[in-house]
């Protein structure tokens, strides 16, 4: 606890040279609570990266979300319901926190804390429990900070922060058996801050269904989705009830269908004739038909070494699965909605890595390492190319790195 506070205050002094030291202790701790301790480091750093993070040069949504914050300010609690999306009310609660300090970097400075954290938190939480070994947790570290769109996650705020929470939500459930009330405020929070959180709600309810061999198999069904919002979207388009959850649902079947069906004019033409977002729907889609792969070489050593069949499946392998199904789907989508299923996704994918070199270390002790370098190594390339279209990245680099945030 006393070296916990001691890094606190060195972050607020010096947070570049308190990073250096933070990391080591984080990638070779095998101590939960220690863990714990240096995620917040780390992510506090993060948090220096939103701050940091001003004035872009083109129009992304932060700019949106921080006029949005403008309008809490003065508003109570409840004035603050309602006032920038419907129903949306943690987004409502969040901003009227933010809203009390005069300083709108606080916004992305917050959630960049809180998506970094629930990354490190997890990556570090599953490497002890697997007892995963420095250099393979290392390699899948590098390979989470490199290949997350850092871009992405500056500016596209509430989808993020949703899914990641609602991972986070599932994590404590299905592999720390938490099903207490704050894994259940976590699945609240998350749906009430984005309405997409509804498909990974989905996705849970399907695994009520016991029969997995059913689940794994349908999950290829999945590729008609677009087929079934447009018909479903035809007939309830302009519907209205008085009730929330079910007008909630309608909104975001057509909204979904929108996104499909949008394929000219406006943002959708943008990035259909960008090289960039060709070359980054490509690289992820890789990494997709990757995590697939590794699960099918995963199910096969299983069913080598021992008896084992689709039916022993745990729910969160099931689950990721189904997921997995879902993202390739975004993939038909124009704009780039892929990257809100992946980014949240690559760090929970770990599960997948960690379970195979814990129980196979012996027999595949080096599977995986050069993918997943040369994966991670041509995010740094996607990474510096999209942040450079906001901000000149050596001076954000510097910017961040000579930060002092007992000075602002």
């Amino acid at each position: 606890m006393v070296f916990f506070i001691f890094f606190l205050v060195a972050f607020w002094v010096a947070p570049t040279i308190a990073t250096i030291f933070v990391v080591p202790c984080y990638c070779t701790t095998k101590n939960i609570t220690k863990a714990k301790y240096y995620s917040v480091c780390l992510a506090f750093f993060y948090s220096i990266v939103g701050y940091c993070f001003k004035d872009p040069k083109t129009d992304p949504d932060l700019v949106r979300y921080i006029q949005m914050l403008g309008q809490y300010r003065g508003k109570t609690l409840v004035e603050s319901f309602n006032l920038a999306y419907d129903n949306l009310f943690s987004l409502d609660i969040w901003f009227h926190i933010l809203s009390k300090f005069d300083n709108d970097q606080l916004l992305p400075a917050s959630y960049m804390f809180v998506f970094y954290l629930v990354v490190f938190y997890v990556l570090s939480d599953y490497r002890i429990r697997k007892n995963i070994s420095n250099n393979h947790f290392i390699l899948y570290l590098l390979f989470t900070i490199l290949s997350i769109n850092l871009g992405c996650i500056l500016n596209t705020f509430r989808s993020n922060i949703a899914f990641v929470l609602f991972f986070l939500a599932l994590y404590r459930e299905m592999i720390q058996h938490k099903k207490n009330l704050f894994t259940f405020l976590l699945y609240i929070f998350s749906f009430f801050l984005h309405f997409a959180v509804i498909t990974l709600i989905a996705l849970r309810l399907a695994l009520l269904i016991k029969n997995r061999k059913l689940l794994i198999t349908t999950s290829a069904m999945i590729i008609f989705v677009p087929r079934v919002l447009e018909a479903v979207g035809s007939k309830t388009l302009g519907l209205v009830t008085d009730n929330i959850a079910f007008n909630q649902l309608v909104y975001f079947i057509n909204r979904a269908n929108m996104y499909f069906r949008w394929t000219e004019g406006g943002w959708a033409e943008t990035v259909s004739k960008s090289g960039y977002y060709k070359v980054e729907r490509i690289y992820y889609l890789i990494i997709m038909l990757f995590f697939i792969y590794v699960c099918i070489q995963q199910y096969r050593t299983k069913r080598k070494s021992e008896s084992f069949n689709l039916s022993m499946l745990k729910n969160y392998q099931v689950y990721g699965i189904m997921y997995i199904a879902v993202t390739l789907v975004s993939f038909f989508i124009t704009a780039p909605e892929y990257n809100r299923f992946i980014s949240p996704f690559i760090p929970f994918a770990c599960i997948l890595f960690f379970d195979y070199w814990g129980d196979y270390y012996l027999l595949k002790k080096n599977s995986y390492i050069v993918p997943l370098l040369m994966l991670g190594g041509f995010g740094i390339i996607t990474n510096t190319y999209f942040m450079n279209t906001f901000v000149s990245v050596p001076e954000f680099v510097l910017k961040v790195f000579f930060f002092v945030p007992i000075l602002g």
